[in-house]
This record gives structure tokens, C-alpha cells and sequence, in this order.
């Protein structure tokens, strides 16, 4: 769970750092990326998370569906079967 966590908060990130790339280039001052007072933050936002809910989406669309199950664990004549998956 900790890597998709990690993965999404990279992907969010694109953005921004290419953002950061872009002043830095065109400032011809690589201290120009850490200065980002006048940037466009609430677009890069919407850009990000659209980045993330996309990646999401593709993820879901593209992995492959569910074959078997998982049955769950039952009490059958006083013994406990553990659950299994299918």
C-alpha cells in the first residue's frame, strides 16, 4: 500500500518538477526552480491530480480481471475451515 502511496505522490509531482525544469531553463538560472512565487499552482494542482485519477483508471482498465475469489473462513461441524483463495 506504502508504494502506491509513494508512486502516486511521484506522479502528482510530474508537474511541478517539470514546471521547475521549464523556469530553470528559460531563466538560464538553475536557482530560478526554487523560486516559484508568480507559478501556477492551482493548474499544476488540477494537472497532477488529473495525472493521478488517469493513472488509476489505466491501472484498473488495463490489469487483468479477477478469475477466482476468496472464500471466506466457516464453522462446518464444529471445526473452523480457513478461508482460501480460489
Amino acid at each position: 500500500m506504502i508504494r502506491i502511496l509513494i508512486d502516486l505522490a511521484l506522479v502528482f509531482l510530474i508537474p511541478f518538477a517539470a514546471y521547475a525544469a521549464y523556469q530553470a531553463y528559460a531563466q538560464k538560472d538553475p536557482r530560478a526552480a526554487f523560486r516559484m512565487t508568480q507559478g501556477p499552482f492551482v493548474r499544476l494542482t488540477i494537472i497532477g491530480l488529473a495525472m493521478c485519477i488517469g493513472s488509476i483508471v489505466l491501472t484498473e482498465l488495463l490489469r487483468p480481471p479477477h478469475a477466482g475469489g476468496y472464500d471466506r473462513a466457516v464453522w462446518k461441524d464444529g471445526k473452523l475451515i480457513e478461508g482460501k483463495a480460489k
